[in-house]
């Protein structure tokens, strides 16, 4: 499975990720990093995708906010 986010944006609590999966590279499903307890939420799931994918995406979002990014950005993110 392959999946685009783009981190849209981030304050001192809270960092907001647009997602989506597959050839679906409009990252029009929603997250939500909070950053003192590191728990991402599901605001608004993909077109591209169901709860189960999300949540396995999920953990390669968890790689790249660990790895840096930048505001704006599209990124690919390979699952699995």
């Amino acid at each position: 499975m392959n999946g685009w986010c783009v981190f849209v944006h981030e304050d001192a609590q809270v960092l907001a990720i647009n997602y989506s999966l597959e050839e679906n590279m409009t990252c029009d499903g929603r997250l939500s990093f909070d950053k003192k307890t590191q728990a991402i939420t599901v605001l608004e799931l993909s077109h591209s995708a169901t709860k189960t994918q999300t949540e396995q995406f999920i953990c390669s979002v968890r790689g790249r906010i660990r790895r840096g990014f930048e505001l704006n950005k599209r990124y690919y993110l390979p699952v699995g």
